[in-house]
């Protein structure tokens, strides 16, 4: 929340610095990768009960999503749906809303797993599992 806030300031400061921005854009640049990066790192921490996993999630998919736009988005420009740092001038502007909707879309899925599993506190804590050994 603290990080969302931070950036929602300082993208209303850079339109107030610069008059030929639009608010709209910028928010639409961050946001949704902001969001499904959140839930895909949340639900990787829920589900695997380590803290650990769910920071390796995230390095993990900033690499991949940074390289993916520069390198494995000309090999296979079929993904341009699920690329978080795609350059808006590559798509048309309808196939840039679709891949910010999926953004969205899949981080708010994951943050709805993620509550749903947060309801359980037994099962969030692994209460009458089988253990191994």
């Amino acid at each position: 929340v603290l990080q969302g806030g931070l950036a929602l300031a300082l993208t209303v400061l850079t339109v107030i610095l610069n008059p030929g921005t639009n608010l709209l854009e910028i928010v639409l640049r961050w946001l949704p990768p902001s969001v499904c990066l959140v839930g895909l790192c949340m639900a990787a921490t829920i589900y695997a009960r380590r803290m650990p996993f769910g920071v390796l999630t995230a390095i993990a998919l900033c690499v991949a999503m940074a390289i993916g736009a520069e390198v494995i988005l000309p090999m296979f420009p079929d993904l341009w749906f699920m690329v978080f740092y795609v350059n808006p001038a590559l798509l048309t502007a309808e196939q840039y809303l679709i891949n910010r909707v999926f953004l969205l879309a899949t981080g708010a899925a994951a943050l709805g797993m993620v509550l749903r599993a947060m309801r359980d506190e037994e099962k969030l804590l692994g209460f009458g599992e089988v253990k191994n050994g």
